[in-house]
């Protein structure tokens, strides 16, 4: 996923909202599910993200959204990574938007895509939600954003 890409993408279409936020160093526990909180933005139009709820893009327009999340996680060769779209806060349908999940290789590096188009209105919002089986606590470095596509 090219930053400049969609930033451009963004600009020529109608409406104009799309952000990308990243974070360089989130800390995931094991075992629950972890909302990434995201404190820097690589670009904002819309208003999508908000440091006071740094784990929300919310939707400032009714309409059709594309949404991508990726992960890349520390190395540590026990358990497994999962990675998650999740609206609104709910956990298990309709929240789950879509999930990615593997175990470690052996050299137990792991990098997750995750994407999705959906109808979000006006307040609902998309969170990227991690989760690993590790036993220790693992750092992650993300990223999220959304585009706006149209109604």
């Amino acid at each position: 996923f090219h930053a400049a890409i969609a930033d451009s993408l963004a600009g020529d279409l109608r409406g104009g909202i799309s952000c990308s936020v990243i974070t360089e160093s989130a800390n995931v526990p094991h075992n629950g599910q972890h909302p990434i909180a995201f404190v820097t933005e690589e670009w904002d139009h819309g208003g999508v993200h908000d440091n006071g709820d740094p784990s929300h893009l919310t939707a400032p327009a009714s309409g059709t959204y594309s949404v991508v999340g990726y992960a890349e996680w520390q190395e540590n060769v026990n358990g497994s990574r999962a990675i998650s779209l999740r609206v609104n806060g709910v956990d298990g349908p309709p929240g789950w938007l879509a999930s990615t999940w593997g175990p470690v290789t052996e050299f137990g590096g792991v990098n997750q895509n995750v994407s999705m188009i959906v109808r979000l209105g006006v307040g609902d919002y998309v969170e990227l939600v991690a989760s690993q089986t590790s036993g220790v606590t693992l750092q992650a470095r993300a990223r999220l954003a959304i585009v706006y596509l149209g109604r």
